[in-house]
């Protein structure tokens, strides 16, 4: 004899998706982890820091000389593509202090949408929180960054 089993009652709203791997790794975060820009290491005489992830082993170091800022960052797809924002948007940002908030927003889920920006792909670590490190490590690194060369003689 089989077993009935009754049936589930119909959803009325449709089950919250989970997190999938294509948004996560969006054609932008892609492009960005394939084609990193403003990727090199420092001159001679910039300012360096290291930032490194233990846990997954993402990797981040920035220079900045004569202001710009350069990284070369050894991870995951997403914290290359962070960092390559993060350069990118150096260059172009009036104030490299508000990219470093920015950091803490992308991955807040009750931050700002950031729709309709460059910087919406890097939000969907909102629904894996273990990956926001990977969005967040060239983002301190820069605030580090900042900190240091802003505590030199003549800055």
């Amino acid at each position: 004899m089989r077993a009935v089993y009754p049936t589930a009652p119909a959803r009325t709203t449709p089950p919250k998706a989970p997190m999938s791997r294509l948004t996560l790794y969006s054609p932008a975060i892609l492009d960005h982890a394939r084609s990193p820009r403003h990727e090199g290491r420092g001159q001679p005489g910039a300012q360096h820091v290291r930032h490194h992830n233990p846990i997954c082993g993402d990797r981040v170091d920035l220079w900045l000389h004569a202001q710009q800022l350069t990284h070369h960052t050894r991870g995951c797809a997403v914290c290359i593509a962070s960092a390559s924002m993060l350069t990118e948007a150096f260059h172009t940002h009036a104030a490299p202090e508000q990219l470093v908030e920015l950091g803490s927003q992308l991955v807040d889920p009750a931050g700002p949408s950031f729709e309709n920006t460059p910087w919406q792909v890097l939000t969907a670590v909102r629904d894996v929180p273990m990956r926001a490190d990977c969005v967040q490590l060239p983002f301190r690194a820069l605030a580090e960054l900042l900190a240091v060369a802003s505590a030199l003689p003549g800055s």
